[in-house]
């Protein structure tokens, strides 16, 4: 894994990274980052990122979401520049399917169905669980499932692998611990959170206004439950993944080059 996330310095290198995610106080408005959740059910530790209220509803300070937004793009790009893993978590219906897609986008795994108890903190059990969906996957997809079993055998089997897959399909590449977390919804996600905060993954996510952004260690304030605010989220990041992850590729392409005229 990365060592970066034990380091203690509070991410000050990140300032010196040469990477704009460009996000603009007009896009943050057209999306509908700025409004936050009824005065009633706010968060005080969320008071410093608040502008102020109307009609009963929080209004979100979008040039700390900016500034903030920017620093966890930075870093998600950090990760992949160094080929880092950063597991996208999003179980809630409201944007489940945009999570996935600009995971998928970006190369990276997800999980938007369920989080299984011990994803984290037991992760060889859940690895014996992603390998076992693999195998079942691989003999359903080839057919070998019907010639290894009877007709009724190969059925129940493929239902198996169904079931599985719902929990294991967007982890079926991960081999390690991931880097870091991007998580929507972190209010739905507490024992994601928990778990990742017991093994000092670092966290990225937007943090509504009846959220503790505290546990979130790249956090910054804004609407998670608005569909659009929500894509917006996830395509930064998986923009700013893919950025890294062009960085990673042409030093490594380079490297290899320079070892060859070596050797």
């Amino acid at each position: 894994m990365i060592q970066v996330r034990f380091q203690d310095d509070h991410y000050r290198f990140l300032d010196d990274i040469k990477y704009d995610p460009q996000i603009s106080i007009r896009e943050l408005l057209e999306v509908g980052v700025h409004f936050g959740h009824n005065t009633s059910k706010w968060n005080p530790k969320m008071a410093p990122y608040i502008f102020g209220e109307r009609n009963g509803i929080h209004i979100i300070n979008i040039q700390k979401t900016q500034e903030l937004m920017t620093r966890a793009c930075k870093f998600a790009y950090y990760i992949a520049s160094q080929g880092g893993i950063i597991l996208f978590v999003g179980t809630k219906n409201i944007g489940r399917e945009i999570v996935k897609t600009e995971a998928i986008n970006c190369g990276m795994p997800y999980v938007v169905s369920r989080w299984l108890g011990g994803t984290l903190t037991n992760f060889y059990a859940i690895l014996n669980g992603i390998e076992r969906y693999n195998r079942l996957r691989e003999i359903v997809e080839t057919g070998e499932v019907f010639k290894l079993y009877t007709k009724k055998e190969a059925n129940r089997i493929k239902r198996i692998t169904e079931k599985l897959g719902k929990y294991y399909e967007g982890l079926k590449d991960l081999k390690r611990l991931p880097d870091a977390l991007f998580v929507i919804g972190v209010k739905e996600e507490k024992s994601c959170v928990a778990e990742a905060v017991k093994i000092k993954i670092p966290i990225i996510a937007p943090v509504d206004t009846n959220c503790d952004p505290e546990p979130i260690l790249f956090h910054f304030p804004g609407n998670d439950d608005a569909i659009r605010a929500i894509k917006f989220y996830c395509t930064k990041i998986s923009e700013s993944i893919r950025a890294g992850r062009a960085k990673y590729e042409e030093e490594k392409r380079l490297k290899d080059e320079a070892e060859q005229k070596v050797s």
